[in-house]
């Protein structure tokens, strides 16, 4: 089996034929799989896929819970199930665009081996059509992503990813720590291999009211994102390398003060995190770090455009200088060019001289050549007289 495509849901029934389908679409020279955890949904979304298993049970592997195990339980346990040389995922609210997309990629790993996992671009889709689609692309695009990079960005959405399956016959400890399982996926495969990118829109994200993360309130969010890099930085410095932590302080600090800062902008918000203990605490004083934080380096900015406005008086001055050096020069040039321009008409005036003088000795001379020629017959002509 060439490709498993790990495919979770829950209370998908708007969407998950689509999911299902534009996986049907795909055009491959290989074989594979879809395995769907549905996970117990209240509404019609088990029955849509038991009607697709019976249509194509050579294709779908169902994994029905006879209870709901939660996003990410739901997720693991099908994860370990996947058979395919290579996993490739699709939530069953989301779905892909291109009928190349899982032959292209397969094709980039065949031909990649130094790379564990590729994606893509995304189109994100907003179900309420309330804000336009936009593409989801990496602000410095590359062909190959290293750990450094993945830990820096957040450009890799689910949708897009595809990753070598031996990468998660055994994962370690830290993975399951991660409230967002594509996070840990993403630096799992860039600690044990590059990151191939292919440019292209082939995935759609779509945005919705009952969306795992777009249904989370904002301040819900934040503090998902925080545990998720704190966490992260704490298990890069523990398990990977002490100095990829580092290299979250920014984000870290930038969360920091977006809670901070949620949380001043709503009264009742902010009493429960003032009074949240130890905890909220810190968070209060991280958003006050980072504001300093900010604060400096606007100082640092303002210090750095101060010595480079400094640099242009002065790199301006010089050129105000070398442009009166060069009107100088041309001045002189042209002074140079006038008196060559009289001497060379002087020149031409004696010349002319010269040649009128040569004129009037030519017909001169042409008179002396025509007289002796005269007397050459003169003399010929007469006869020489005996002595």
């Amino acid at each position: 089996m060439k490709i498993s495509v790990l495919m979770v849901t829950y209370n998908h029934e708007k969407f998950i034929a689509q999911a299902i389908d534009s996986v049907l679409m795909q055009e491959v020279n290989f074989d594979y799989e879809i395995v769907i955890g549905e996970d117990c949904s209240t509404d019609k979304t088990r029955e849509i896929v038991k009607e697709y298993k019976r249509k194509h049970p050579d294709k779908i592997r169902l994994l029905l819970r006879e209870k709901n195990l939660g996003a990410l339980m739901n997720f693991d346990n099908a994860l370990q199930t996947c058979k395919g040389e290579y996993v490739a995922l699709l939530e069953g609210d989301d779905y892909w665009i291109c009928p190349n997309k899982l032959q292209k990629q397969v094709d980039f790993l065949d031909s990649h081996l130094e790379c564990t996992m590729c994606f893509h671009d995304c189109i994100v889709v907003y179900e309420d059509k309330n804000k336009k689609s936009w593409i989801r692309s990496p602000n410095i695009q590359k062909e190959i992503y290293t750990l450094k990079d993945v830990i820096k960005g957040y450009f890799i959405y689910t949708p897009t990813m595809m990753f070598r399956r031996d990468l998660i016959r055994q994962l370690p400890k830290w993975y399951f720590r991660y409230p967002v399982r594509d996070v840990a996926l993403r630096i799992l495969c860039a600690f044990h291999g590059k990151v191939g990118y292919i440019k292209g829109g082939m995935s759609a994200y779509r945005v919705h009211g009952k969306g795992f993360w777009s249904s989370m309130p904002q301040i819900n969010q934040l503090l998902m994102q925080l545990e998720t890099e704190k966490n992260l930085k704490e298990d890069l410095k523990e398990n990977i390398n002490s100095n990829y932590g580092n290299l979250l302080d920014e984000s870290i600090s930038s969360l920091y003060y977006e809670i901070a800062s949620y949380c001043l902008k709503n009264g009742q918000n902010l009493n429960a995190f003032m009074s949240g203990g130890p905890a909220r605490t810190e968070l209060l004083l991280g958003g006050i770090a980072h504001m300093a934080e900010q604060i400096d380096e606007f100082r640092s900015k303002i210090k750095n455009q101060d010595l480079a406005i400094i640099a242009k008086d002065q790199h301006i001055n010089n050129l105000n200088r070398a442009i009166v050096a060069k009107d100088q020069h041309i001045a002189n040039l042209e002074r140079l060019i006038r008196d060559k321009d009289a001497e060379h008409y002087q020149n031409l005036m004696n010349l002319t001289k010269e040649i009128v003088k040569i004129k009037k000795y030519s017909v001169f001379y042409n008179l002396l050549l025509r007289f002796r020629r005269e007397l050459l017959k003169f003399f010929c002509k007469v006869p020489r007289q005996c002595s």
